[in-house]
Formats: C-alpha cells, sequence, structure tokens
C-alpha cells in the first residue's frame, strides 16, 4: 500500500507535532511530537498505521507489530499505557502515562529495536554479497530548519535564509 502523507503543524517556540493517519481511509489521526516520529523512522517503522485493539500500532522491520504509545513510552511487560485525556490518537508525551500492572506480555520498544539491528545486519550481510536490494521505503526525516517537498515536480529546498520575494526591500536610488 502506498504511504499517505503526514501532515507538520506547529512553531519552533511551541513545538512541532506531526499528524499521521490512520486506517485506509486516514479519517483519523495520530498526533506526536516531531522528535518522536523522527525516532519512529529511525527504527524503520512502516508509515502506515493501524488500529490495533483500540490502540494505534503500526509494522516494524522485519513484519513484527508494535503499539506506538508502548514504544514512546518504553512500557515493560505487565505494564498498562494509559491516556490522560482518553483519547488513543494524542500520542504526545504529556498524554501518555504507564501504570504498573497490566496484562501485557511484550516489551514492544525492545523488539522493535532487535528487529531493526537484525535488519540492519541482514543488510550488511546483503551488501557485502552484492545481492542488496532495499525493500524499504526510507520516509524523510523532518528537520523544522529545513522544508522539503520530495513528491512534487520541481520541488526544493527552503533553507532557514530564505525570504520570499515580495518580503525582500528594493534598493532605494
Amino acid at each position: 500500500m502506498k504511504a499517505r502523507p503526514v501532515r507538520i503543524s506547529g512553531d519552533r517556540e511551541n513545538g512541532f507535532l506531526v499528524h499521521v493517519p490512520i486506517g485506509r481511509d486516514g479519517v483519523n489521526e495520530a498526533t506526536l511530537d516531531l522528535d518522536d516520529y523522527n525516532e519512529l523512522v529511525s527504527f524503520k517503522v512502516y508509515p502506515n498505521w493501524q488500529l490495533r485493539g483500540g490502540q494505534v500500532g503500526a509494522r516494524g522491520p522485519l513484519g513484527i507489530e508494535v503499539l506506538i504509545a508502548r514504544v514512546l513510552t518504553n512500557a515493560e511487560p505487565g505494564q498498562r499505557v494509559l491516556y490522560v485525556d482518553g483519547s488513543p490518537f494524542n500520542l504526545r508525551r504529556g498524554n501518555l502515562d504507564l501504570q504498573d500492572w497490566g496484562s501485557s506480555i511484550r516489551h514492544d520498544r525492545g523488539e522493535l529495536i532487535e528487529a531493526h539491528a537484525e535488519f540492519e545486519r541482514r543488510k550488511l550481510i546483503e551488501v557485502a554479497a552484492g545481492s542488496y536490494h532495499p525493500r524499504f521505503w526510507k520516509p524523510e526525516i523532518f528537520q523544522p530548519d529545513r522544508i522539503t517537498k520530495p513528491r512534487q515536480p520541481g520541488a526544493r529546498t527552503l533553507g532557514p535564509n530564505f525570504i520570499p520575494i515580495k518580503a525582500k526591500a528594493l534598493p532605494v536610488a
């Protein structure tokens, strides 16, 4: 399935938020901090997120299933993630809390780190053998200093010193 685009809102003072579409139709959106989203991308979490048992989940490398809230809070087996405002779509750190008793037997963050390490190990072996063919679409890690639009023809990068033409002062003669 083609990856659905994410939306970024916010500013440098209050922090950037990333809105990730949930499900095939993308009507619902999960909201999380930019740093957390970039961390998930670095672990090679697939960009298509789904609802799994009332919680937001995604596939990681090698096809493992992880719950995003459990990865972000580093919930151990036997711990439960609580949503302060009651919404499983609000994945900002201030909305996530841990409860000491729960029924989960998985450590999603640990499994994700192990799968990422195994993925990279297999990649190195394939590169050394000359048989590596990328099978993973690598979404861009967002940086607030640069704005890129890679999917549009004629895309350009706007650096931190970009000034629109209308805003430039004209020299007085």
